[in-house]
Protein backbone atom coordinates (compact mmCIF):
# COMPACT_ATOMS: atom_id res chain seq x y z
CA UNK A 1 0.00 0.00 0.00
CA UNK A 2 1.59 3.63 -0.77
CA UNK A 3 0.63 6.83 0.98
CA UNK A 4 -1.49 7.52 -2.22
CA UNK A 5 -3.54 4.37 -1.90
CA UNK A 6 -5.78 4.70 1.45
CA UNK A 7 -9.62 3.69 1.89
CA UNK A 8 -12.15 6.42 1.12
CA UNK A 9 -15.31 5.63 1.88
CA UNK A 10 -16.78 5.27 -1.73
CA UNK A 11 -14.87 1.93 -1.73
CA UNK A 12 -17.65 0.40 0.11
CA UNK A 13 -20.96 0.22 -2.13
CA UNK A 14 -23.83 0.56 -0.39
CA UNK A 15 -22.35 2.14 2.90
CA UNK A 16 -23.29 5.54 4.08
CA UNK A 17 -20.84 6.64 6.14
CA UNK A 18 -21.31 10.18 5.48
CA UNK A 19 -20.43 12.57 8.58
CA UNK A 20 -19.19 9.70 10.68
CA UNK A 21 -16.28 9.64 12.38
CA UNK A 22 -14.14 7.36 9.82
CA UNK A 23 -15.16 9.34 7.17
CA UNK A 24 -13.70 12.17 8.93
CA UNK A 25 -10.37 10.59 9.14
CA UNK A 26 -10.42 9.34 6.03
CA UNK A 27 -10.97 13.23 4.68
CA UNK A 28 -7.80 14.00 7.16
CA UNK A 29 -5.95 11.79 5.48
CA UNK A 30 -6.41 12.66 2.37
CA UNK A 31 -5.39 16.55 3.43
CA UNK A 32 -2.14 15.31 4.97
CA UNK A 33 -1.40 13.41 1.98
CA UNK A 34 -2.10 16.66 -0.21
CA UNK A 35 0.20 18.92 2.24
CA UNK A 36 3.34 16.06 1.70
CA UNK A 37 3.04 15.97 -1.81
CA UNK A 38 3.27 19.87 -1.97
CA UNK A 39 5.79 19.77 0.96
CA UNK A 40 7.81 17.11 -1.32
CA UNK A 41 7.31 18.80 -4.88
CA UNK A 42 7.87 22.09 -3.40
CA UNK A 43 11.73 20.71 -2.09
CA UNK A 44 12.41 18.81 -5.18
CA UNK A 45 11.56 22.58 -7.38
CA UNK A 46 14.43 23.99 -4.64
CA UNK A 47 16.69 21.49 -5.03
CA UNK A 48 16.84 21.53 -9.16
CA UNK A 49 16.44 25.32 -9.31
CA UNK A 50 17.99 27.30 -7.06
CA UNK A 51 21.54 28.01 -7.18
CA UNK A 52 22.38 26.64 -3.80
CA UNK A 53 19.39 24.11 -4.05
CA UNK A 54 21.52 20.94 -3.50
CA UNK A 55 23.07 22.43 -0.63
CA UNK A 56 19.43 23.54 1.04
CA UNK A 57 18.12 19.75 0.49
CA UNK A 58 20.71 18.28 2.58
CA UNK A 59 20.99 20.95 5.27
CA UNK A 60 16.48 20.56 5.31
CA UNK A 61 16.89 16.83 4.99
CA UNK A 62 19.00 16.74 8.20
CA UNK A 63 17.55 19.32 10.28
CA UNK A 64 14.15 18.50 9.75
CA UNK A 65 13.07 15.67 7.02
CA UNK A 66 15.44 12.68 7.40
CA UNK A 67 13.21 9.69 8.83
CA UNK A 68 16.35 9.65 11.62
CA UNK A 69 16.67 12.36 14.08
CA UNK A 70 19.69 13.61 14.38
CA UNK A 71 20.83 14.07 17.83
CA UNK A 72 22.57 17.67 17.79
CA UNK A 73 23.95 20.13 15.85
CA UNK A 74 27.41 18.24 15.65
CA UNK A 75 25.42 15.45 13.88
CA UNK A 76 24.05 17.03 11.97
CA UNK A 77 27.44 18.73 10.22
CA UNK A 78 28.93 15.25 10.49
CA UNK A 79 26.22 14.53 7.86
CA UNK A 80 26.39 17.57 5.70
CA UNK A 81 30.17 16.86 5.29
CA UNK A 82 29.42 14.59 2.89
CA UNK A 83 27.57 17.32 0.64
CA UNK A 84 29.36 20.28 1.47
CA UNK A 85 32.74 20.81 2.61
CA UNK A 86 34.32 22.65 5.28
CA UNK A 87 30.87 23.62 6.81
CA UNK A 88 31.08 25.73 10.02
CA UNK A 89 28.52 26.26 12.96
CA UNK A 90 27.73 29.72 11.41
CA UNK A 91 27.84 28.41 7.90
CA UNK A 92 25.14 25.98 8.95
CA UNK A 93 22.29 28.25 10.60
CA UNK A 94 23.11 31.06 7.94
CA UNK A 95 22.48 28.74 5.38
CA UNK A 96 19.76 26.65 7.28
CA UNK A 97 17.59 30.31 7.76
CA UNK A 98 18.20 30.62 3.51
CA UNK A 99 17.23 27.23 3.14
CA UNK A 100 13.71 27.59 5.24
CA UNK A 101 13.55 31.37 3.61
CA UNK A 102 13.53 29.94 0.00
CA UNK A 103 11.23 26.94 0.70
CA UNK A 104 8.65 29.40 2.32
CA UNK A 105 9.17 31.42 -0.84
CA UNK A 106 7.70 28.12 -3.44
CA UNK A 107 5.40 27.05 -0.95
CA UNK A 108 3.83 30.20 -0.09
CA UNK A 109 5.23 32.99 -2.54
CA UNK A 110 5.50 36.80 -1.11
CA UNK A 111 2.14 37.04 0.33
CA UNK A 112 2.47 40.30 1.29
CA UNK A 113 3.75 41.40 -1.97
CA UNK A 114 1.19 39.92 -4.03
CA UNK A 115 -1.63 41.25 -1.33
CA UNK A 116 -0.24 44.76 -2.19
CA UNK A 117 -0.07 44.10 -5.78
CA UNK A 118 -3.86 43.10 -5.61
CA UNK A 119 -5.14 46.11 -3.52
CA UNK A 120 -3.11 48.90 -5.69
CA UNK A 121 -4.34 47.24 -8.96
CA UNK A 122 -7.44 49.02 -9.98
CA UNK A 123 -8.09 46.18 -13.08
CA UNK A 124 -8.21 43.61 -10.39
CA UNK A 125 -11.91 42.62 -10.84
CA UNK A 126 -12.59 38.64 -9.57
CA UNK A 127 -13.17 38.45 -5.69
CA UNK A 128 -11.99 35.13 -6.07
CA UNK A 129 -7.73 33.69 -7.03
CA UNK A 130 -5.53 31.04 -6.07
CA UNK A 131 -2.34 31.21 -4.70
CA UNK A 132 0.13 28.61 -6.04
CA UNK A 133 4.22 28.07 -5.08
CA UNK A 134 6.00 30.23 -7.64
CA UNK A 135 9.35 30.00 -9.18
CA UNK A 136 11.33 32.15 -7.45
CA UNK A 137 14.32 34.55 -9.29
CA UNK A 138 17.68 32.29 -9.53
CA UNK A 139 20.73 34.32 -8.42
Amino acid sequence: MTSTNFWTPSMLPGADLTGSDIEQRAKSIARSNQMLKLLESSIDLLRNNHKHGEQYYWILYYAFLSPQEMKNTDEILDKLAHHITNISYRTYYRKRRAAIEALSTILWGDLLQKRHWIRSTSSFQSNTYRLSPRLFVIS
